[in-house]
């Protein structure tokens, strides 16, 4: 859930494994376990604050 991948993706890299899995049984995985797993890390992570500015910078170009 960290990372960005399709179902199929993992299908595939649960298959270089020796495993052949269908990619409705990973979308139950992630349904049925996917809240769980988010409730247990969430404690863990160092969010950044939400707050953030844009610095405005000014170039002067051919003098204008």
């Amino acid at each position: 859930m960290r990372y960005p991948l399709s179902y199929q993706d993992v299908v595939d890299l649960i298959a270089e494994r020796g495993i052949t899995i269908d990619r409705s049984s990973v979308y139950r995985w992630v349904q049925k376990f996917g809240p769980e797993l988010t409730k247990r890390t969430e404690k863990h992570l160092h969010r950044a604050s939400l707050d953030w500015h844009v610095d405005e910078a000014y170039v002067r170009v051919g003098g204008k």
